[in-house]
């Protein structure tokens, strides 16, 4: 049996991972963010469209989710960043086909909803792994580990409840799974530590989510880990403010351009979106970039900022969310 085989092999018995009930998320003194973990959601939907697997949830419920999972990684001075996420219509591989991951992903490629990018891990949100349905406060997953410490897998499944998201109590058991998850990209293995992120399994939803030196050194090492760039800072300078905006404007529509904030190898839309979802950018627009654009340019930038709420909002009005 192939590495590649064993390791999935791994992951299909023992990295089904359940929490019914939430306890407060529980880690070690955060550590200052040098480095980010990038990860591009692929949501799976029947080849009609129908029955979408569960994601997010609202903005605000995201919002909730993606600092819990800061939170975690943030004891290993790690930043995750989540791309807009895409949605692929696949019965076969929303409703349980992905007992071949070699497969599945071969298939997602063809599809082109995974990113090129192979430092970016692909998140695929099911309804079912293999044939097991998350209960409605369940949360189930499945990591490609890296056991060996030399080949990354970019892949995890993930398969939520339906409370998980809607439930403000069962949320951080969103959290934890794709936390855990993440960990095993970055080559992170089970252990029996009840206090750690990695614990085999949390039937109970009450362990801590420690991480050891040792755990953090590994995960560091690995090809998923870079070294933190706010997103939007296109001029490098650590901060996002007019001039990246200026500099997103004049690299709209021309690939490969600087002002791709999601490393998609265009300038749209959709890095826009990442300005204006950073705090930074929205203290920018109201204390500087609006007095100084020329009206252009300042039309531009409201116009795009109620279209992309628009799309944003119709995009993922039919989506359940994620656990």
């Amino acid at each position: 049996m192939s590495t590649f085989q064993r390791v999935i092999l791994c992951a299909v018995i023992v990295d089904f991972f359940a929490a019914p009930t939430c306890a407060a998320i529980v880690t070690n003194t955060a550590l200052p963010i040098n480095y980010q973990i990038t990860v591009q959601p692929i949501i799976l939907a029947n080849d009609d469209g129908s029955n979408q697997a569960l994601f997010l949830g609202t903005d605000s419920q995201q919002a909730e989710i993606e600092v819990f999972v800061d939170q975690v990684w943030a004891q290993a001075g790690v930043d995750v960043l989540w791309l807009e996420p895409n949605v692929w219509k696949s019965s076969t591989y929303n409703n349980g086909g992905v007992a071949d991951p070699n497969a599945a992903i071969s298939a997602a490629n063809s599809a082109g909803v995974t990113s090129t990018n192979s430092q970016v891990i692909n998140a695929y949100f099911v309804s079912q792994i293999g044939n097991s349905v998350p209960p409605s406060n369940f949360a189930y997953g499945l990591a490609f580990d890296n056991f060996n410490g030399s080949t990354q897998f970019n892949g995890t499944f993930q398969a939520l409840g339906s409370q998980t998201v809607s439930n403000a109590s069962l949320r951080q058991v969103s959290s934890r799974i794709l936390a855990h998850e993440i960990g095993h990209n970055a080559g992170l293995q089970h252990i029996s530590q009840s206090s750690n992120l990695m614990l085999s399994d949390d039937p109970n939803g009450t362990a801590e989510e420690r991480l050891t030196s040792s755990q953090i050194n590994t995960a560091l090492q690995s090809g998923f880990v870079a070294s933190y760039q706010p997103p939007g800072d296109f001029n490098g300078d650590g901060a996002i403010n007019g001039e990246d905006l200026t500099i997103w404007k004049n690299g709209f529509g021309r690939p490969g351009a600087n002002g791709d904030a999601n490393g998609d190898g265009d300038v749209d839309g959709a890095d826009f979106l990442i300005l204006q979802d950073n705090l930074h950018m929205v203290a920018t627009l109201q204390s500087d970039t609006l007095a100084v654009p020329e009206p252009s340019s300042f039309v531009l930038a409201m116009t795009l900022i109620a279209l992309l709420n628009a799309s944003r909002r119709r995009r993922f009005q039919n989506a359940q969310l994620l656990c």
